[in-house]
C-alpha cells in the first residue's frame, strides 16, 4: 500500500458553449437597458447597468448550461438536493486507469456519502436528512454499489496484488451503505417510532460505522 499510485482525478467537463438562445436573450436585456437609460437621460450609468447585466447574465446562462450538461438524466427533485460534483466524482470512478486506481475513488465516495449518512443523529428523525436528500444519497449508494460489484472492469491492470483495500472489503462496505440508507428513507416516512424500530436503525448504523472504520484503518494502515 506504501507504493500506491495516487488517482489521477478528472475535473467535470466545462461547458463548451453558451446556448444561442440565453446569448439571444442578453443581448435583448442590454439593448433594453441602454434603451431607457437613454431616454431617461441616464447616460453616465449606462456602462454600470450594461456590466450589471452582463454579470449576472453571464452566470445565470454558464451555471444553466453546465448543470444541464452535467447532469442530463436526473430528475428536477435529485437535481434540487444533490451537487453536479458529488455525480460527476461518481462517474469518474468508471476513468480510473488500473485496479488500485477504482479501489481509491470507491473507498473515497464510500467515506464520502458515509459520513453524511452517520452525521445524523440516529435517534432524532427530525435531524435526519431531507426526504429528498435522502433520496438522492440512496440513489448515489445504488450508483457506487454498480460500480464496486461491476465484474466487467477486469481489463485494469493490477499493480497492487497484495492490496489490504480489497474489491471484496471495499462491495460489502458499499453494501452496508446502501442497506442503512434504504432504512433510514423507509423509516423516516413510517408514521410510527417504537423502541424496536430504534433497536434496528442503531444495530445497522453500528455495522455501517464498523464498515466505515474498517476501511479507514485499510487506508491509514496501507
Amino acid at each position: 500500500m506504501q507504493n500506491r499510485p495516487k488517482p489521477r482525478i478528472h475535473s467535470p467537463a466545462r461547458p463548451r458553449a453558451v446556448p444561442a438562445l440565453g446569448a439571444g436573450l442578453f443581448a435583448a436585456v442590454a439593448l433594453l437597458a441602454a434603451g431607457i437609460a437613454a431616454l431617461l437621460d441616464l447616460a453616465p450609468i449606462v456602462p454600470l447597468t450594461l456590466t450589471l447585466v452582463a454579470a449576472v447574465g453571464t452566470i445565470t446562462i454558464a451555471r444553466a448550461a453546465g448543470q444541464a450538461e452535467a447532469l442530463p438524466s436526473l430528475d428536477r427533485e435529485t437535481r434540487r438536493h444533490s451537487r453536479p460534483a458529488e455525480w460527476q466524482a461518481l462517474l469518474d470512478i468508471e476513468r480510473a486507469q488500473t485496479a488500485p486506481e477504482r479501489r481509491l475513488r470507491l473507498a473515497r465516495e464510500f467515506r464520502r456519502i458515509a459520513a453524511e449518512a452517520l452525521a445524523a443523529p440516529v435517534t432524532d428523525r427530525r435531524r435526519w436528512p431531507r426526504p429528498g436528500r435522502l433520496a438522492a444519497l440512496c440513489r448515489q449508494a445504488k450508483l457506487l454499489r454498480a460500480s464496486a460489484t461491476d465484474r466487467s472492469v477486469g481489463f485494469l491492470p493490477e499493480t497492487l496484488p497484495d492490496d489490504r483495500l480489497s474489491a471484496e472489503v471495499l462491495a460489502e462496505a458499499i453494501h452496508t451503505l446502501t442497506g442503512y440508507l434504504a432504512l433510514l428513507a423507509a423509516v423516516r416516512r413510517a408514521p410510527g417510532w417504537d423502541l424496536e424500530v430504534q433497536r434496528v436503525v442503531v444495530r445497522e448504523r453500528t455495522r455501517l460505522e464498523v464498515a466505515l472504520e474498517r476501511v479507514n484503518n485499510v487506508l491509514r494502515d496501507g
